[in-house]
């Protein structure tokens, strides 16, 4: 008796840090006051003083908050932390070394007599609030994770958690003791299947972006593609009519032909190199004369202002350039200049990308 009862004394340095002194743990651990007075509640109830040991189980409950059935079966250096709300039933059973957290209930699932409590083997650990329910067996080493629900039997040395609870699996074996019963190197399935169902949500998600994008990507138009009006219209923000006119002069002038038939357009009439700029601006009856001499009060009575000539040399300089440039030259520059834009902007984005990672 006295050799328990300097075991349950003992086993308190090895659980708790925070322990200093014999002194300190019989007056103010508890736990250990449950267990000193369970065993002798106990005793009673073994010889059949049912009320006596359950009188002193009242006592024990009201002094320590740990309700302990004097039925209940406790094995040798059993620990009770901190606990507050423990409840341990009458058809019990306790192995050696366990140590239980406050909030831990071992409780029945039936109304029936007989055996309706759990069973825990020897080196048990049960974290803070967890609940094992039912005659089931919790196998030695065996670690349940705080607020777990325990309803079915735990295999040797596993670790479980959650609701209800169910094994993880540890990337690192170890014998060691573990406060609360979990350590940092537990790998939840559960964790990692609702991970990777995320992942591949996350997948999808991009995949119909890219689909959607590509979908609402307007077609680029081939040389044997009609072009319709209302089209350009949309894209360009121009007036329908506008083009319709402008079109009309373009396919009077034979730059141009109209489609018939099912969706209608326009197409080139003639090989891009062969139209010049200064071809489309005439065919649409725009005026070539942007620079011209202005000094109409200098330019008079048949005399030429000192700038005429310059004005005269630059416009036929600008003339002979929009005649020398073709559509098909015009078209190229404007997509070097569209991809040109294309890259800076992705190259901006990535280097800002950067800087916010290399800020973090």
């Amino acid at each position: 008796m006295f050799k328990k009862f300097k075991e349950d004394l003992s086993i308190v340095f090895e659980r708790d840090p925070a322990a200093r002194s014999y002194l300190e743990i019989l007056t103010t651990y508890p736990g250990v006051h449950a267990i000193l007075i369970h065993r002798l509640s106990h005793k009673l109830w073994s010889i059949k003083l049912f009320w006596l040991g359950r009188f002193l189980s009242h006592i024990g409950r009201f002094l320590t908050g740990i309700e302990i059935h004097p039925g209940a079966q406790i094995g040798r250096r059993c620990f009770i932390d901190h606990g507050m709300g423990v409840v341990v039933g009458e058809t019990s059973i306790i192995g050696d070394d366990c140590t239980l957290y406050h909030g831990v209930t071992l409780g029945g699932t039936s109304w029936k007599q007989g055996k309706r409590h759990p069973t825990l083997e020897n080196k048990v650990v049960i974290g803070a609030g967890a609940k094992v329910l039912g005659p089931i067996t919790i196998k030695a080493g065996a670690r349940i994770g705080s607020n777990a629900v325990v309803v079915s039997d735990v295999t040797k040395d596993a670790t479980v958690v959650g609701i209800p609870a169910r094994a993880v699996k540890e990337t690192k074996k170890g014998t060691s003791f573990r406060p609360y019963a979990v350590g940092k190197d537990e790998d939840d399935p559960m964790v990692k299947s609702i991970q990777a169902l995320i992942n591949k949500v996350a997948k999808q998600e991009r995949e119909i972006e890219a689909l959607t994008k590509k979908k609402d990507k307007p077609k680029k138009a081939s040389p044997d593609m009609p072009i319709k009006l209302s089209e350009i219209s949309q894209r360009q923000s121009i007036s329908l009519s506008y083009l319709e006119q402008l079109f009309g002069k373009l396919r009077k002038q034979g730059l141009v032909k109209s489609v018939r038939g099912p969706g209608g357009g326009y197409l080139v009439a003639k090989n891009h190199d062969n139209i010049s700029v200064k071809n489309i601006i005439s065919s649409v009856d725009e005026q070539i004369d942007a620079t011209q001499c202005g000094g109409k009060e200098n330019c008079n009575e048949g005399y030429q202002c000192i700038t005429h000539n310059l004005w005269t040399t630059l416009n036929s300089k600008i003339l002979d350039y929009l005649e020398s440039t073709t559509l098909d030259e015009l078209v190229k520059t404007q997509r070097n200049k569209s991809e040109n834009q294309s890259i800076e902007f992705a190259t901006n984005k990535n280097n800002s990308e950067s800087n916010k990672i290399g800020a973090f």
